[in-house]
């Protein structure tokens, strides 16, 4: 073989490769050797040898990839946001603000959000890690909600809840597509997207039937945390899914 241009002769580094007999393994979870292929598990061993300092080894030799085949909440925190947004008006009218004014201090938390997605979305990426930005997103949305109705709307609480709002919405996205295969992602973000659509529709109407039988204007901004609360054990499941899927070893 004639080196490459700047490159020293070929040294005489050799690689010795052998099989042994397995010791058996009592664990019953785990298949012998022998049993042949037993799946996506199996791993294509790589070695290529240079010289007698560089060599690679390896054993994947791709992206390891796991398929979402099911999706147990829509995009987080819209149908919440949505309630908040719809009936914090009505609720601070009934304390006695003008309707203008009323609307005016909710849309504080729409213009946070918006403000703030682009700088969410770099914090999963850079500072936070994308699992503790939604889950710190989520917690902290929740807990402002929760707060609203007894502080009447607090301007901090609601600034607040649209920064930490635009934590996680963006990092599950991100997560979502880094868990499902290329050649499903449009069939999956189609049902991402329109579970969150259904949520959309459906919640405000829960929300206002919750106002009319209970006649509270708090009822709906305390089921908007409900929504958002039940969101953490959504995302908890979603993450396992992912984990235990055995082509998630990567």
């Amino acid at each position: 073989m004639i080196p490459p241009p700047g490159q020293a002769d070929p040294g005489t580094a050799r690689l010795t490769a052998f099989t042994s007999e397995p010791i058996p393994d009592k664990d019953p979870c785990l298949l012998p050797p022998e049993s042949g292929y037993t799946g996506l598990e199996n791993q294509l061993y790589r070695v290529e040898v240079h010289d007698a300092t560089r060599w690679k080894w390896s054993r994947e030799n791709g992206s390891v990839t796991t398929v979402i085949e099911r999706l147990l909440a829509s995009e987080p925190g819209k149908p919440g946001g949505a309630v908040i947004v719809a009936f914090l008006p009505a609720f601070l009218a009934a304390g006695g603000w003008d309707p203008v004014a009323a609307g005016g201090r909710a849309s504080v938390l729409t213009w946070s959000a918006g403000a703030a997605t682009v700088a969410g979305g770099w914090l999963a990426d850079r500072v936070l890690g994308r699992t503790t930005a939604v889950i710190l997103g989520a917690a902290s949305c929740t807990l402002c909600a929760a707060l609203l109705p007894p502080t009447g709307a607090a301007l901090v609480l609601l600034v607040a809840a649209g920064l930490t709002f635009a934590l996680f919405p963006a990092a599950l996205t991100a997560q979502v597509g880094e868990a499902t295969p290329p050649s499903a992602r449009g069939t999956v973000f189609g049902w991402y997207s329109g579970a969150s659509y259904v949520g959309l529709t459906i919640t405000p109407w829960l929300a206002g039937w919750l106002r009319d039988i209970t006649a509270n204007p708090a009822a709906p901004i305390f089921l908007a945390a409900v929504l958002l609360a039940a969101f953490l054990p959504a995302y908890a499941w979603f993450r396992a899914e992912v984990s235990n899927s055995p082509t998630a070893r990567a």
